[in-house]
């Protein structure tokens, strides 16, 4: 039965807690069979409230006015610290899955289990992070991520990370901060009949929207002339003109915006004229001029960049 037990100091004691009463006499002379385990859960005044007799397997025994009470560790203690040993660590001295702690300042870990963190403003991986039956979603690294080896087998979305070698079974998507680009490539073919009329022409197969173009001319069959054109951010463009005549000259666009290339035949004024309109989702859009009456087959490739 509970009770209250009144005590002459109460100085540093907490609650819950275990005591010992009568485990020496005065003299400190150990007595065994006084000796009573109690256990109590408050603290109030000079008082002990919730008093438990006889725990820890001892038995309920009278007690003379002024009879030592100590705080000591025994059994009852030392089961209480295996238990919540046992909950966080392995037997290995492994630490278990800490379901919801709500700050680690800072911790050097051999292996940590999550099932639920908030947040990890800083996590420096020396080995590798295996996701195996879990996920990592949305931004859930608030700094870098660094990590020299990351295994995924099912990952949504890291949205910055840095990363000396990556292994992913299943990634949706990898977004990289705004200062880190990657650089798509493409090279495609196509033709131009010189006799055909002034108009726009779309041209396929790029897979990406490009965000600038280097195009290479001429006619089929010809060696009277090419062309160089370049086509950039803002559809900003330029491009020259190589003619054969006898020498080898060189012709450049005087406006940036009139035209990227042309093709043409050896005599002035003779020509196909190749601007870049739009820059398209698997392409780009150009609008040739014919100029005089050319002849042939126009031969481009463009090398497409984003």
């Amino acid at each position: 039965m509970a009770t209250t037990i009144t005590l002459n100091s109460v100085t540093g004691l907490r609650a819950p807690g275990v005591l010992i009463i009568d485990r020496q006499d005065s003299s400190g002379n150990n007595t065994p069979t006084l000796r009573e385990v109690i256990s109590f859960t408050g603290v109030s005044g000079s008082n002990i409230t919730g008093v438990t007799r006889g725990v820890s397997s001892t038995t309920n025994q009278s007690h003379s006015s002024g009879a030592l009470v100590e705080a000591v560790l025994e059994t009852s203690m030392w089961d209480g610290f295996i238990s919540a040993a046992t909950v966080v660590m392995t037997a290995d001295g492994v630490l278990n899955s800490v379901l919801s702690p709500m700050s680690i300042a800072r911790a050097q870990i051999t292996q940590m289990a999550l099932s639920s963190v908030a947040s990890i403003n800083t996590l420096f991986v020396s080995t590798n992070i295996n996701t195996s039956g879990a996920s990592v979603v949305g931004n859930f690294f608030s700094e870098p991520l660094e990590v020299k080896n990351l295994v995924a087998t099912s990952i949504a979305s890291v949205a910055r990370g840095e990363f000396a070698c990556l292994q992913a079974a299943s990634v949706a998507s990898i977004s990289l901060p705004s200062n880190v680009s990657t650089l798509l490539s493409k090279v495609i073919y196509f033709t131009r009949d010189m006799t055909a009329a002034t108009g726009d022409v779309a041209y396929t197969g790029v897979g990406f929207t490009p965000k600038s173009i280097i195009f290479l001319g001429s006619i089929n069959g010809t060696a009277t002339g090419g062309a160089i054109g370049l086509a950039g951010s803002g559809i900003t463009q330029d491009g020259m003109t190589i003619v054969v005549n006898g020498a080898l000259n060189f012709g450049a666009w005087a406006n940036a915006t009139t035209a990227c290339f042309s093709i043409n035949n050896g005599a002035g004024g003779t020509d196909q004229t190749a601007k870049v309109k739009t820059f398209d989702a698997d392409g780009f859009t150009i609008t040739w001029t014919k100029n005089g009456s050319p002849t042939g087959t126009g031969q481009v490739i463009a090398l497409c960049l984003a």
